[in-house]
């Protein structure tokens, strides 16, 4: 066999594997798009969220507020082991 039969058959192997690649995964997106055609979700009508609940209790928040103040004071203070 010569060197011309070989780049020949090499070239009709590579076509052969090109064809069956692009056919397999020509197959491959059919069979994804009829799955997702035929077994879609069925899109409902989604209600509102609920809303949240607002509480304008002034003293809890100003107790939360004063809390939060107090935490991170303490936190960037230097501890002294003689206090």
């Amino acid at each position: 066999m010569d060197v011309y039969q070989a780049i020949i058959t090499a070239l009709n192997i590579m076509l052969l594997g090109m064809f069956c690649v692009f056919t397999f995964l020509g197959v491959l997106i059919l069979a994804v798009k009829s799955v997702a055609y035929f077994y879609s979700v069925n899109n409902e009508v989604v209600l509102d969220k609920p809303k949240a609940i607002t509480n304008n209790n002034t003293d809890v928040i100003a107790a939360i507020t004063t809390a939060i103040y107090q935490y991170r004071k303490s936190r960037c203070m230097p501890h002294n082991k003689y206090n």
